[in-house]
This record gives structure tokens, sequence and C-alpha cells, in this order.
């Protein structure tokens, strides 16, 4: 962050490059891409919406006029000390309203968690 305050780009409340869905700055010359860039409002720090970013870059610096960053997918698959761990969509809930189901059974070392909408009539996302 503070290489790019020095080069007066744009920056977010909390950090971070603000980039547009082409991952240029406000300096029309320099793109940022990664943990260091912020695209609508959110800073991903996964290491997939970062390869997705540089392949718009890529386009874009090829020419591509209608490549453009929309997003990218926060399920993540991680294994921790020989112990595999998912999450998909709002694992945290975060969505007004959401609901927690809980499954812990920890003599066989079993977590389970599911997020649902406040009617529980939706699935928001999980932890598995």
């Amino acid at each position: 962050d503070a290489l790019a305050r020095s080069s007066d780009l744009a920056m977010g409340e909390r950090g971070g490059i603000v980039i547009n869905d082409q991952c240029t700055t406000s300096d029309p010359h320099i793109h940022a891409i990664g943990e260091c860039a912020l695209w609508s409002e959110k800073i991903f720090g996964l290491v997939a919406p970062g390869y997705t970013m540089a392949r718009t870059l890529a386009s874009v610096l090829n020419g591509d006029t209608e490549a453009a960053f929309t997003g990218a997918d926060m399920s993540t698959k991680l294994k921790l000390l020989g112990v595999d761990v998912g999450s998909i969509g709002d694992a945290h809930a975060q969505t007004p309203g959401a609901r927690n189901i809980r499954f812990n059974d920890e003599q066989v070392g079993h977590y389970r968690r599911m997020v649902i909408s406040e009617d529980g009539k939706t699935l928001l996302g999980a932890i598995l």
C-alpha cells in the first residue's frame, strides 16, 4: 500500500489498490492483481482470484476489449495438517439474517457447518 500511496494511486478506505474490471488502477498505465488489488470493494485473499485477474489482465494487454474480471469463485479446499477443509459460498454467515447449523463430532474429528437463509429455504454457504 505504501508504494501505491506514494504513486498517488486510488486506495480503498482500509487499504488495497482500487482497480476496475480490466485490473487497471487510477493510473491507466498501472495495473494491479492479487491480494493488493481492491475490486468492487473486495480484496480476495486466495490464489485462484489472483490467477483469474492475471488471465484477465493478460487478455487486456493483448488487445481483448471484451476481457473483464467479474469476480471469483470463493470456494476453497485446503489440507491443513492432514485434515481436509473446504468452504463454499457465504461460509462465515455475512448475509443479514443468516443462520448456522453445526455438527461437531470431536471423537472422530468431524466438523460441518451449513449457513442458511433466515427463512431456512436457501443454502448460502458451508464449511465441510
